[in-house]
């Protein structure tokens, strides 16, 4: 916003200034998307997808930005698919299943590719499930 204002001390007028305000809202995590719109207020900004330890080599961008408009990553997407992997599985070859169709509803829709879908299907079966349940 923009003001105008003037000081009259009643001796001397001074003349009219204009004063520019910036406010800027809260980005807690940095990734450009103030808290109050953001969906993932902790965004995992690495430069890669990791799987628990495991880092598969996915470049963490969304249409080839780091953050959607909800202000999520890639990898922040991938860490919900395998805390909802983990809530469906009752062991490790479920949650393997699990999340390799959750994947590949991202190939469909075109945020992944094959190629990606089975980088990171390499490091979702050396994890454990246990560490992806809420």
């Amino acid at each position: 916003d923009m003001f105008m204002f003037a000081v009259d001390d009643g001796i001397c007028p001074s003349n009219e200034a204009t004063v520019s305000i910036t406010v800027h809202a809260l980005d807690t995590d940095g990734d450009g998307v103030p808290d109050g719109d953001d969906d993932c207020p902790d965004s995992d900004l690495g430069m890669t997808v990791r799987v628990g330890d495991c880092d598969t080599g996915v470049p963490n961008l969304i249409e080839g930005v780091v953050v959607n408009t909800g202000g999520c990553s890639l990898a922040d997407l991938i860490h919900g698919l395998l805390e909802t992997a983990a809530a469906e599985a009752g062991n490790h070859g479920q949650f393997v299943s699990a999340m390799s169709r959750l994947l590949r509803n991202l190939v469909r829709i075109e945020m992944i590719d094959a190629g990606q879908h089975g980088a990171i299907m390499r490091c979702v079966a050396q994890a454990e499930e246990s560490d992806f349940r809420p």
